[in-house]
């Protein structure tokens, strides 16, 4: 045969006969049973070499309805928690919990106090509070997507029983502010409060000075004289807050903003809207939360914030995985069609292979879609799987195809008896091979880990798909476009050569060394085994760089959150009581939540620092009580007088020797400044103004004091 060249390259004789050339024996088909797998084979063989345009009518019309199927009725499933099975009874516990305790689904705006170095500033931490003040209105006013945003609350709509939920630190602070509050407490006008809180300065000042304490009460009278001036100066039609000016900063606080434990981070809580029906439920809030975000940041640079939660996270892994997913099978179909094309020394074939595999993957989606109805975080890869497993059978195929056929006619019949020779020889192993597959997979349905199953499930009915379509896509693509051979080139004559035998003969001329050094291998693995660990951490499954999930992990860095919890249901309140408490006394518990919260574990040493203060103060508290009820006289002397005195005789600046302290010399100097702008607003007022304008300041202080008790 004239330009015949390659190995095993032969005239072709009748069908069914051997062939000889160059002292070489081939033979078309070697002498087996004619087992009822072989017919079928050979049947096969026949009808895809006289009918390949209508096996390629069907399998891409089955392949364009499933691409249909899938793109109407396919959606993604990103709730974790439904990659289990609700049969579980931890399960069935935790799909309650979340169904009847609301809250479970919340989004979190995170808020960084810090600067853009990470250090803490005064700075910094205004402009973020600046942040949330104007974030969490904008969230409540969308109210399309947004059911409600929290970010903090009014202390003064708490009940003072709660102040024994606040950490000890802060508890005992609070403690502190209500003793200083006995001058006002004992002082039923304004010049008591005065001439009380300067004899007690000049009293300190004749024993041991605690620094700390003068400078407060300097600091505090001063705003209070402050207070006093703007009293003074204001219209009597003008609305003055004379509690908001004369209370102390850290007590004149409206609003205590959600912080992490260590105050570093700042929260905003969002319950959303659901969107039933949609691909994702929250994909319209995660879109609003994020833009308003962005808005907001405009006006105020150089905040740090980010949207997380449980949900976005998913959100964000579905976004992931979905983007991954695919740039991962479009590498891999690259990556095995160069593979292909330098293996097989032709571009054609390798081509035709991956043509095939895909119209196996499509269906393999149309099938996914109707006995699935999803796909979610795990079955999501199952593409690549196929990539994988399903070339394979394509590569046995294609490989026996090109060895044999140089020894048929270039013709119908000549390609009709090369394919039935392919089936028959390889066939029954590549069937075998997968259905073995698909088989293994099919193991995962008997576990509970739903995701798992599901993916196993798919992959398995992929995997049969992808053989179907590589026994009749393939040959019938190879029908109509390679209609002549090109015969075989020989090893050493091609441009790329991947598979000599001096890469693997070392192996089989020493194979005692090389079980040798196997065995050493294998020991080294298994004791490597004995120091493998199962990580709990499934952050460390989280893709980087994904915004919801960095800053989940700095809730836990920065902020020093667990956001690890779990979830105890009580049948009543007593046995949560129970519960709460032999919780708080767990090593392994950081904080209790929930019911847990109204007995806090130093809850008796709290109540006994309620009582010292309560005796410490009571007296006091009683006389302002007694005196709120019946009402007080104009008092005298007049305010303006006790105030003259004071600032007449300022033996505070001697206390403790003549030496005072810097930070007392300061209040001492802010102290004398109030007194002189009181002064100097009471002498520019007639005598009828001032005495108006001093009733006034008693009222107000009145009201004040009242509060304050």
């Amino acid at each position: 045969m004239a330009g015949v060249r390659g190995v095993g390259a032969s005239a072709a004789g009748p069908a069914g006969k051997p062939l000889q050339q160059r002292g070489r024996l081939h033979t078309i088909f070697d002498p087996m049973h004619e087992h009822l797998r072989h017919r079928i084979l050979g049947w096969w063989a026949r009808l895809i070499s006289r009918r390949p345009r209508w096996v390629l009518f069907v399998a891409i019309a089955a392949a364009v309805a499933s691409i249909a199927v899938a793109i109407s009725h396919w959606e993604f499933q990103s709730n974790r928690n439904d990659l289990i099975s609700p049969d579980l009874e931890w399960n069935q516990r935790f799909i309650d919990w979340q169904t009847n305790f609301p809250g479970s689904g919340d989004l979190i705006v995170v808020v960084d106090t810090c600067g853009p170095d990470g250090r803490p500033t005064d700075q910094a931490a205004q402009r973020a509070r600046a942040f949330v003040d104007e974030l969490g209105p904008r969230l409540n006013r969308e109210n399309e997507h947004i059911q409600r945003a929290v970010w903090g609350f009014d202390p003064a709509q708490v009940r003072p029983r709660a102040m024994r939920l606040l950490p000890m630190q802060q508890f005992e602070q609070r403690l502190r502010r209500m003793r200083q509050a006995e001058p006002l407490l004992t002082s039923p006008t304004p010049q008591d409060l005065i001439h009380r809180t300067v004899a007690e300065l000049q009293q300190q000042a004749g024993g041991a000075i605690d620094e700390a304490d003068a400078a407060a009460s300097l600091h505090h009278l001063t705003r209070f004289i402050d207070a006093a001036a703007n009293s003074l100066a204001a219209e009597p039609d003008q609305p003055i807050d004379f509690a908001a000016m004369a209370a102390n900063p850290s007590d004149a606080t409206t609003w205590n903003y959600l912080a992490s434990r260590n105050n570093r981070l700042l929260f905003i809580r969002i319950t959303p809207w659901k969107e039933q029906g949609a691909l994702s439920a929250l994909g319209g809030a995660i879109k609003t939360i994020r833009g308003a975000i962005a808005d907001v940041s405009l006006r105020h640079p150089g905040v740090e914030v980010g949207l997380t939660g449980n949900e976005v996270m998913e959100a964000d892994e579905t976004a992931a995985a979905m983007r991954d997913s695919m740039l991962g099978s479009i590498v891999a179909a690259v990556l095995i069609t160069l593979l292909l094309v330098s293996a097989f020394h032709s571009w054609r074939v390798p081509l035709l292979l991956m043509v095939a595999l895909l119209v196996g993957i499509a269906w393999t989606f149309g099938y996914l879609t109707v006995a699935v109805g999803h796909l979610q975080i795990i079955s999501v890869v199952f593409t690549v799987i196929l990539l994988g497993l399903g070339v394979a059978f394509g590569i046995h195929l294609a490989s026996r195809f090109e060895l044999v056929r140089h020894a048929y006619p270039d013709t119908s019949a000549g390609f009709a008896d090369a394919l039935r020779d392919t089936f028959e020889h390889v066939g029954p192993a590549v069937v075998t091979g997968a259905i073995t597959t698909a088989a293994a997979f099919c193991m995962t349905l008997l576990t509970d880990f739903k995701g798992v199953a599901e993916m196993g499930l798919i992959a398995a009915a992929g995997i049969i798909l992808c053989l179907i379509s590589m026994f009749s896509v393939f040959p019938a693509l190879l029908r109509i476009y390679k209609r002549r051979h090109r015969h075989l080139v020989k090893m050493e004559h091609r441009l790329f050569h991947f598979f000599e035998e001096r890469w693997i003969s070392p192996f089989t001329r020493r194979p005692k060394t090389t079980l040798l050094v196997i065995g050493l291998l294998s020991a080294a693995s298994l004791l490597a085994i004995t120091r493998l660990r199962f990580d709990y951490d499934l952050l460390k499954l989280q893709p980087r760089g994904v915004d919801s999930i960095e800053w989940q992990r700095r809730i836990a860095e920065d902020g020093g959150e667990s956001i690890w919890f779990g979830v105890s249901v009580a049948a009543d309140f007593n046995e949560a009581r129970r519960r709460a408490v032999r919780f708080m006394q767990k090593d392994t518990v950081a904080s209790v939540g929930g019911v847990g919260l109204l007995f806090p574990r130093d809850e008796q040493r709290k109540i006994e620092l309620v009582r010292a203060t309560r005796q410490k103060i009571g007296d006091a508290l009683n006389q302002a009580l007694h005196d709120n009820a019946n009402g007080l006289p104009s008092p005298e002397p007049d305010l303006i007088n006790a105030l003259q005195n004071i600032r007449g005789t300022l033996a505070l600046r001697t206390m403790a020797g003549g030496t005072i302290p810097a930070t007392i010399a300061m209040e001492l100097d802010q102290l004398g400044r109030a007194i002189d702008r009181v002064l100097s607003i009471a002498a520019g007022l007639s005598p009828a103004q001032r005495e108006i304008r001093l009733g006034r300041l008693r009222d107000q202080y009145q009201r004040f004091r009242a509060q304050t008790a």
